[in-house]
């Protein structure tokens, strides 16, 4: 079992007052803020595979729109030889302006 963040932890206890009758869908909908729908299949897939249904699938993986490692490490080398005494800002500009595709 993978350990559960919070959010995990608040879905968690749902799924055990859907189970015991405590709570209706429609109340597990507004209170995790997610469509009935949502909370049915979240429901069968809990019924079949214990707590890690509620485990985001996504943990562990990077973003689907994280840059390119290389890109950073040209960025940052970019930055300490042109650019090291600029802010933050002005220096993205500067990248941007001199060494971007636009």
């Amino acid at each position: 079992m993978k350990p559960l963040s919070q959010k995990e932890m608040n879905r968690l206890e749902v799924m055990q007052k859907l189970l015991s009758r405590q709570w209706t869908q429609e109340k597990a909908a507004l209170f995790l803020r997610i469509r009935i729908r949502q909370v049915q299949k979240l429901l069968y897939c809990y019924r079949r595979q214990g707590q890690d249904a509620l485990v985001s699938k996504k943990r562990g993986y990077p973003g689907n729109h994280r840059m390119p490692d290389s890109v950073k490490q040209l960025a940052v080398t970019l930055i300490k030889r042109h650019y090291s005494d600029f802010g933050p800002t002005l220096a993205a500009e500067k990248l941007f302006e001199k060494h971007g595709k636009g």
